[in-house]
């Protein structure tokens, strides 16, 4: 007669594995989460408490705080894709991955929150401009 073989016991390589991949899902989605803790600085430097209608206390722009506050998103959420290319024994995609991450989380956020590059809202009125669309810049 033959054993049977027990299909539910994992080896220790396995359960490596799987403890391994939890602690990378965490640490992305906490550098993810602290990123987007950024994202809503940057919300609200883009144009003050009362937000881009001018309503209240009037518009409040600050480019600087939000071109640093996307810079710093794209920084804490390329660290852990940085911490895990450590951690895995130098495995060159994580390293790509925080690259890509640290260039591709400002720029989805400016868009998100209606910034531009400049650190303006995308849709402010320019009262510089002779243009015929009413001073809006695009």
């Amino acid at each position: 007669m033959s054993k049977k073989v027990n299909s539910t016991k994992m080896t220790k390589k396995q359960i490596e594995n799987t403890v391994r991949g939890v602690l990378y899902t965490v640490l992305i989605i906490l550098g993810l989460a602290i990123a987007y803790i950024y994202w809503f600085g940057a919300a609200f430097s883009l144009c003050g408490i009362s937000g881009c209608s001018g309503g209240g206390f009037g518009v409040s722009y600050n480019p600087e705080a939000v071109k640093s506050a996307l810079l710093w998103s794209g920084i804490v959420a390329a660290a852990a894709p940085l911490l895990i290319f450590f951690i895995s024994k130098f495995k060159w995609w994580w390293l790509v991955i925080a690259l890509v991450t640290l260039v591709a989380t400002p720029l989805i956020g400016a868009t998100l929150i209606g910034a531009g590059l400049d650190g303006y809202p995308k849709n402010r009125i320019n009262n510089s401009s002779n243009s015929s669309s009413g001073g809006v810049k695009y």
